[in-house]
């Protein structure tokens, strides 16, 4: 930690293994050697560690600090952006991310209305786009194979 930050700075994985070690010396649990999830995977063990490590009040605290965030006297607007996310994510909850699915029925004889249909969805452009590609891609590797 740094003789001007006012925020502990942790290691995740010390704190994890001090976690382990405190865990297995209480109880022998076998289960202390389980892999360190890569970040953005949900961990409980990380979530317990950090836990006993930092209090409710000194998440709120830091949270309330990054909503009043300014940068060279200026407000931080993306800063706060992600505490208000994160404040949202813990008292409400995160919502469900959404994903758009493009299905398309092809018939030979409706050339007309899939080209009406590209001009107006560029999600639809771009999935074809991409589809194409992959065709001739596995395209020509069969007849780089078949010539070899």
């Amino acid at each position: 930690m740094s003789e001007n930050s006012t925020v502990a700075e942790i290691d995740p994985a010390q704190a994890i293994e001090a976690y382990r070690a405190k865990r297995k010396a209480a109880n022998g649990d076998k289960r202390t050697n389980q892999k360190v999830l890569s970040p953005g995977t949900f961990n409980r063990e990380l979530q317990t560690a950090l836990a006993e490590i930092y209090s409710t009040e000194e998440i709120s605290a830091y949270i309330d600090s990054l909503l009043v965030a300014t940068f060279k006297g200026q407000p931080d607007n993306r800063t706060r952006l992600a505490a208000l996310t994160l404040l949202m994510a813990y008292l409400v909850g995160k919502p469900v991310e959404r994903q758009e699915v493009v299905s398309v029925n092809v018939d030979a004889d409706s050339l007309v209305g899939i080209e009406e249909r590209l001009r107006t969805s560029p999600t639809l452009c771009r999935a074809l786009g991409d589809a194409l590609e992959r065709v001739k891609n596995e395209q020509a590797v069969e007849v780089g194979s078949n010539n070899g």
